[in-house]
């Protein structure tokens, strides 16, 4: 069953070529490229494409001449996605997961950990993708956790397709050595599912999952948000930790740590599948 977040969500996510409004009413502060308010958004990437949301009027944006549609999309699939998510009261993960007898398994870390790699090994291994890079999840019940499938064309680098053996797509984007690459779906993988449980990336000389509790779960499912910069902006701190509080008590947090030596990433892809398949 799609909750009415999730459905609200959705429609706030039409999107509409237009000039867009040199300001932002009633923002708060923002970086460098973008601002944020209590119900709208404003970004201009380095490229010079200008997105702006407000709640209940879709997101709108610019583009000039030079800038691609695959430099747009890349855009709406990730920032963009993100804050419209956050403006209408869902928490985002930068995470890609998985989906396995009917349950979603997130996998996070910071840009270049090898979440997205993973994700593409695990395909090859009969799991169907759920998202790549940005998943959203509706804590309404704190006690079972929603998650919304998301993008699921998978960007690799080219270091990424020679480990994972996978054939490439279109760059995404001119001048970038990242590609697209298909993804394996399935009919679970395109409804909302309940997430299971989150690991956390990260390099050591052993590998292993270690289940994180207490403090330490807490502060990985905090490490795990997307834009963490967008949610600081649209709620209170005390807010932000009751959410990150209800979010480590409904859904466990693991360490996937793997070795550093690449030669080792497929004994690492194996152990971490077949965990999840006992899981």
């Amino acid at each position: 069953m799609v909750s009415p977040r999730f459905a609200a969500f959705a429609g706030e996510l039409v999107l509409t070529r237009a000039a867009v409004p040199l300001v932002l009413d009633r923002a708060r502060t923002g970086g460098r490229y973008f601002v944020i308010g209590p119900d709208s958004f404003r970004m201009e990437t380095p490229g010079g494409i200008v997105f702006r949301y407000r709640r209940g009027e879709g997101v709108q944006y610019t583009q000039p001449d030079g800038a691609s549609d695959d430099e747009v999309a890349l855009y709406v699939n990730g920032s963009v996605h993100g804050a419209v998510a956050w403006l209408n009261g869902l928490a985002v993960l930068h995470a890609s997961a998985v989906v396995h007898r009917g349950r979603v398994f997130a996998v996070s870390g910071p840009s270049g950990a090898g979440k997205s790699t993973l994700v593409a090994a695990l395909a090859q291994r009969g799991f169907a993708v759920f998202c790549d890079d940005v998943l959203v999840v509706d804590r309404a019940d704190p006690a079972c956790v929603m998650a919304m499938p998301g993008h699921k064309q998978l960007k690799l680098w080219e270091d990424a397709l020679a480990l994972t053996g996978v054939m490439p797509g279109r760059r995404v984007m001119d001048g970038m050595d990242k590609f697209y690459v298909g993804a394996r779906a399935n009919a679970a993988s395109v409804v909302p599912l309940q997430l299971d449980r989150l690991y956390l990336l990260a390099k050591a000389d052993a590998l292993g999952i270690v289940p994180l509790t207490g403090s330490a779960g807490f502060a990985g499912w905090r490490a795990a948000f997307y834009r963490p910069e967008y949610a600081a902006q649209v709620m209170t701190r005390g807010a932000h930790f009751a959410m990150v509080a209800a979010l480590a008590a409904a859904v466990p947090v693991s360490k996937f740590a793997r070795p550093r030596d690449v030669t080792a990433f497929d004994v690492a892809v194996d152990l971490f599948a077949r965990h999840l398949r006992d899981s």
